[in-house]
């Protein structure tokens, strides 16, 4: 789905998605709603520690299911981006959410995340490690 606005019932349906995974035992460590200045489209980044030990392909396939199991309608597979944990955008939300001091949803403008030429973006709390990862 095409979505060049950013809007809450987005925001809220992203922040359910990384809360299934979750509960599927999916370690999120980093979650954004992220608008480049080279893409017309708002896309959720997803940065999970499974990625380096099955890759993109077999960690798609899972969140395709999670996201099918439960009739997630607002988001799908062709929204997210999944990047690795030490991906220099994963690294720079990391490092930004460090300067925050404090755990909070923030949204940036007109910035660089890293080696990402950002127009703005929608960045979620830090999440606390999932209790199973895989």
């Amino acid at each position: 789905m095409a979505h060049p606005t950013l809007v809450r019932t987005l925001i809220d349906e992203g922040r359910r998605v990384v809360q299934l995974l979750r509960a599927d035992g999916l370690d999120i460590a980093v979650a954004l709603w992220l608008k480049t200045q080279e893409d017309d489209d708002w896309h959720l980044y997803l940065a999970a520690p499974v990625i380096d030990q099955v890759g993109y392909h077999a960690t798609y396939l899972r969140i395709a299911s999670i996201l099918k199991q439960h009739r997630v309608s607002e988001i799908d597979l062709t929204d997210i981006r999944l990047i690795q944990v030490g991906s220099q955008l994963a690294q720079a939300v990391v490092d930004q959410q460090a300067k925050w001091g404090e755990p909070l949803d923030a949204t940036i403008q007109a910035t660089w995340l890293g080696s990402t030429t950002v127009e703005e973006a929608f960045i979620y709390a830090p999440f606390e490690p999932a209790a199973q990862s895989t």
